[in-house]
């Protein structure tokens, strides 16, 4: 007779499977079919040349995830002592305060941060706004980017952490925090920053550091409210306010650098982390 725990660990093994099959088969088909339909509004779109039409790339980019996010509501409804609310959090009621006040919190911070960073290299940096483009793309980033960035933060850290939960030494934050730090740096292997800077140890660090900020903040909050908050705050700012050359998702943002800077990207990440959890405790975003 198969015993409690074995029968949670296979409910869970099959949820993965079928969280996979969504994001990557569904995910890729949906792709697949999108870009002709989206090239009758777009007619430069091209997956070599992203730069060419950002706002239809950024649409067709965005089908995997909403395939990710089907598959992780199915897969959690699916397991007894989950459900779609425990994806979320393991109180009572979902803390919309600590999502959205995270985002802004964070969003500050990294406007403080890149604001020094152009005062002391104001050559690296380029004014690039423009209100056509920026103001098309500014309502698809606000409606797909949170969906985007809170379906990874539901794999990688709720999902990863009510699953380790039930095993004994896996559940140890010691290891499940590098562990998602390390599976969040995996996923991210093929984008173009990983590849252009694949030899050097600040980009992986900032992915697994990222990766483990988060992690730590679920354990400690026992929900994902702020790190979803987190994360959707970092890609906002990324697609809207300081983009760079090559970014895996081209867009009109307001400022664009040269190139990417690994360190500094690492660095304002070791500034932003700590700053947050002073703040975030002096507002009270979790009560």
């Amino acid at each position: 007779m198969m015993h409690s725990m074995e029968r949670r660990n296979l409910s869970y093994g099959i949820g993965l499977i079928i969280i996979l099959i969504f994001w990557l088969v569904l995910g890729s088909s949906l792709t697949a079919s999108l870009i002709p339909v989206l090239q009758m509004w777009f007619p430069d779109l091209s997956l070599r040349e992203p730069g060419r039409e950002p706002v239809g790339y950024f649409l067709l980019a965005q089908a995997g995830f909403v395939m990710l996010a089907a598959g992780i509501l199915l897969a959690a409804s699916r397991i007894p002592d989950l459900g779609i609310r425990g994806l979320f959090t393991d109180k009572r009621h979902i803390r919309f305060r600590l999502f959205t006040g995270s985002i802004l919190l964070w969003l500050v911070l990294l406007g403080v941060i890149s604001a020094f960073g152009m005062l002391i290299f104001p050559q690296e940096t380029e004014l690039t706004f423009s209100a056509p483009e920026f103001f098309t793309f500014l309502p698809l980033v606000l409606i797909f980017t949170p969906v985007q960035a809170g379906s990874e933060e539901l794999l990688f850290r709720s999902y990863l952490r009510r699953w380790a939960s039930g095993i004994p030494g896996v559940r140890n934050p010691g290891v499940l925090i590098p562990l998602s730090g390390a599976l969040f740096l995996a996923a991210h292997l093929q984008n173009p920053e990983i590849q252009a800077f694949g030899g050097a140890v600040f980009i992986y660090g900032y992915y697994f550091l990222f990766g483990c900020l988060l992690m730590a903040l679920t354990i400690h909050d026992r929900g994902v409210e702020a790190a979803a908050g987190i994360h959707t705050a970092n890609n906002l700012f990324s697609l809207l306010i300081l983009s760079y050359e090559g970014a895996v998702l081209p867009s009109p943002a307001v400022f664009t650098t040269g190139s990417l800077n690994p360190a500094a990207s690492l660095a304002a990440l070791v500034i932003a982390a700590p700053a947050y959890l002073k703040l975030r405790e002096y507002l009270r975003l979790s009560n």
